[in-house]
């Protein structure tokens, strides 16, 4: 387990932290025990190297795997452990545009290694018996400690490793529910696809917020109105206002948001939100660089005006808040939100505040999750409060200003600015 990000102490990379088997092992016990394997997928990640690697993750439960260290190698990099300083000498972690002409990485290189990793985890897969992924998860009774390793250190005779290597079938008598456990001792992989609303194919009510974000652009800009109460995501869409700019009679968004450029136009949607929302925005976005392509960023030639569509948000915001947010979209929350709110913000701008009915000091409450405005390029973030930790980390464009924030604020930060108010750190 001595994988991790590249800027870290290599007395952390070697003593910090736990491998994954412990983690993904007892994570797909505990799911098989309560009947929930079959609902989600489980990905594991930390020092996977070789197709071995991916073959014991999936025995002990994964049917995904993440690489990160080796991919990277392959691209070039050299583990100078500089990631945070924007001075990488190969060209990989650096906005620095002398530095990224030293890049030599081609995407060739990391298909190449991962089909090496393939071809050797599909040799163990043929020899244990299995065709696929799915069939060997979670049969970690395959797995054996190795003998001569044991033997070669005295240390390691008394580990008793049994409880990692447990079908979870031989925890069958600690599972209250006796009427369903057989079937879902069944359940080894998932089987069971989960609806989150995001189809064209689904009753209104359950549809994510963000489809009735782009239904309320098209009717502001016509002129009628567009509400609704989500019956699983508990939103509560109040209606729409056309600020500026002429009505028209438009049938999509593409149509609507057209309109609002040409003519100047802005439009204000009102709407209650709950931690059920998660992604807030982020489809609309979408759309909107369907439509404009790069000028759905700050880099186009012709950005998206500032504020053409603004979306006024009540409550407790769920995670993601304004992901990717497009640049000409405005979110201005009142209330807090979850972690990695404006993750990846693309020009868009956010704006967080306390309830105008709370008694509370702002400057002394945490208003925000962690990880905001991780791996921004562009936009601003105002918060009316403090961040938690990790605050604008991975930052390479976008300005925040905070009233203070938890611990590794500006962790990585290579670019735009964070102005940190109050106090930094716990």
């Amino acid at each position: 387990h001595d994988g991790g990000t590249g800027a870290s102490r290599w007395t952390g990379i070697k003593h910090a932290g736990l491998p994954f088997e412990l983690g993904i092992a007892e994570t797909h016990q505990t799911l098989v025990l309560n009947g929930l394997r079959g609902r989600v997928s489980l990905e594991t990640d930390g020092c996977l190297r070789n197709g071995r690697d991916v073959a014991m993750a999936a025995l002990f439960g994964a049917e995904m795997f993440g690489f990160a260290t080796a991919p990277l190698i392959a691209m070039g990099c050299i583990m100078m452990r500089k990631c945070h300083l924007n001075t990488c000498p190969v060209g990989i972690a650096t906005q620095d545009p002398e530095l990224r002409l030293k890049f030599k990485g081609q995407p060739e290189h990391v298909v190449n290694y991962l089909f090496l990793v393939a071809e050797e985890c599909r040799e163990i897969m043929a020899k244990l018996g299995y065709k696929s992924i799915p069939e060997m998860v979670g049969h970690a009774e395959l797995l054996r400690p190795k003998a001569d390793m044991v033997k070669r250190n005295p240390k390691l005779a008394g580990l008793d490793l049994s409880a990692l290597t447990m079908n979870p079938s031989a925890l069958k008598s600690t599972v209250l529910n006796l009427k369903d456990v057989d079937s879902w001792l069944k359940e080894n992989h998932k089987i069971q696809e989960q609806d989150h609303g995001v189809g064209d194919d689904i009753s209104e009510g359950l549809r994510v917020v963000d489809h009735h974000l782009l239904a309320s652009v098209v009717a502001a800009v016509k002129g009628t109105k567009h509400t609704v109460v989500g019956e699983y995501h508990k939103h509560n869409l109040v209606g729409q206002t056309l600020l500026k700019g002429a009505t028209k009679d438009v049938t999509t968004f593409a149509d609507a948001l057209t309109h609002l450029r040409a003519t100047g136009g802005a439009v204000e949607i009102v709407t209650d939100v709950t931690n059920l929302n998660r992604s807030m925005g982020t489809i609309m976005s979408n759309e909107i660089a369907k439509v404009l392509g790069e000028d759905a960023t700050p880099f186009g030639p012709n950005p998206l005006a500032p504020s053409t569509i603004v979306v006024k948000t009540r409550g407790s915001a769920g995670q993601s808040f304004g992901a990717f947010l497009a640049a000409g979209i405005e979110l201005d929350h009142e209330g807090d939100t979850n972690d990695y709110i404006g993750k990846g913000l693309c020009g868009g701008k956010i704006a967080v505040y306390p309830s105008t009915a709370s008694t509370f000091a702002a400057e002394h409450n945490i208003a925000i999750g962690n990880v905001a405005l991780y791996g921004a390029t562009g936009g601003k973030l105002f918060v009316r409060g403090i961040a938690a930790e990790r605050f604008a980390v991975r930052n390479s464009g976008a300005s925040a200003v905070a009233e203070g924030c938890g611990d590794h604020g500006c962790e990585y930060m290579t670019g735009g600015r964070g102005v940190i108010l109050g106090p930094v750190g716990i």
